[in-house]
């Protein structure tokens, strides 16, 4: 997260956001293996009629996502990415992703039930209950609750330019 304390700041930001030099990389792990290893996704994407989701629609804001798999884990059908917002739409990852078919690991909000039937693994555990890709991206899971209900999206990288001395500023967890 970047927080300007003023509104000079506050432009300078949102110009690089806007010229695509801000760069904003997340991992995810979505149900499913892509067909695709790297996509570069561009959806229209609005607020839908019942003012909590967004939904893919000819009306909406154009947005570009980009995705590049990491790993598939065919016992738990789940795949791990690493995703790069080109655009910052609200639950820009998430709409996205359930839009193609491969919703975010335990995301109630845009995962219908029709899509995570969870599979259960050669020793008998349900995918939900042991999702090693947000398990293995915690670093002090014992910290989180309900981890096994959280769904698996998490920021990594921020690439941004000093406002002054025009430095780029990597900041990666």
């Amino acid at each position: 997260m970047v927080v300007a304390k003023h509104g000079l700041a506050q432009h300078f930001y949102q110009r690089q956001m806007d010229d695509n030099r801000l760069e904003k990389w997340y991992r995810a792990t979505v149900q499913g293996r892509l067909a695709q290893l790297h996509e570069v996704l561009e959806l229209p994407i609005r607020k839908s009629a019942d003012g909590i989701h967004q939904e893919v629609h000819p009306e909406g804001v154009m947005t570009k996502t980009e995705y590049e798999v990491l790993s598939y884990d065919a016992a738990q059908d789940t795949t791990d990415m690493r995703i790069r917002l080109w655009t910052g739409k609200t639950h820009q990852i998430r709409v996205t992703m359930a839009h193609i078919g491969h919703p975010l690991v335990h995301d109630s909000l845009y995962a219908n039930e029709g899509v995570w039937n969870p599979k259960q693994s050669a020793l008998g555990i349900g995918a939900a209950q042991c999702h090693k890709g947000l398990l293995q991206e915690v670093a002090n899971a014992e910290k989180i609750q309900d981890t096994e209900k959280t769904f698996a999206l998490r920021a990594y990288r921020l690439v941004c330019y000093h406002m002054r001395t025009g430095a780029q500023i990597t900041v990666e967890v």
